[in-house]
């Protein structure tokens, strides 16, 4: 079964390091056409983030900085 994701948008927030299953689940939904949202807390994870989402056969995900234990910059992020 072929299962086709173009034009849906998913926000993945978790990734820490190419093992999270954030991460396993987040190149599952690439792979199936999905738009990629990526959240991160603190310059650590950001970088982290960057360089496995460069590693995606697509361009068009993007990357916000988001803690969700402040409820404020949560509604910020899906604000955006």
């Amino acid at each position: 079964m072929n299962l086709s994701l173009a034009d849906r948008n998913y926000v993945i927030m978790g990734v820490a390091n190419k093992r999270s299953i954030a991460w396993g689940i987040a190149q599952s939904l690439a792979n199936a056409g999905a738009r990629l949202i990526f959240t991160y807390a603190g310059e650590r994870l950001e970088k982290n983030v960057r360089q496995l989402a460069e590693t995606l056969d697509r361009d068009d995900y993007i990357i916000l900085p988001c803690d969700i234990t402040n409820d404020e910059e949560i509604e910020q992020t899906f604000a955006e």
